[in-house]
């Protein structure tokens, strides 16, 4: 998968230390450990597949949902993923939780 952005993640986030966020075009938001390198956490960010069309046909997958952008807010407890369908989702950081 390519890597398409990434965000550290403000120290007292609820990490163990310094973190990072990575998202790209498989669609996994991935939260690592700076010093070690280890992969602490992934999400998989992918919408349930599109319903068939009226006509019965194939659904449509127009702009798949990769993972164009990351931010943490403040706080570090939760983070925006903006993604290629057009949509914006607010994440909890620890549990990958959807907020918004």
């Amino acid at each position: 998968s390519i890597c398409a952005c990434l965000a550290f993640r403000p120290a007292g986030g609820g990490g163990g230390g310094l973190e990072l966020l990575s998202g790209g075009t498989d669609a996994f938001a991935v939260r690592w450990d700076c010093l070690t390198g280890a992969t602490l956490c992934s999400w998989c960010l992918a919408a349930a597949a599109p319903p068939a069309q009226s006509d019965g046909a194939a659904p449509r997958v127009i702009n798949p949902r990769h993972v164009h952008s990351l931010a943490f807010e403040p706080g570090g407890t939760a983070f925006a993923a903006a993604l290629g369908d057009g949509s914006i989702e607010l994440r909890d950081a620890n549990h990958g939780a959807l907020l918004a």
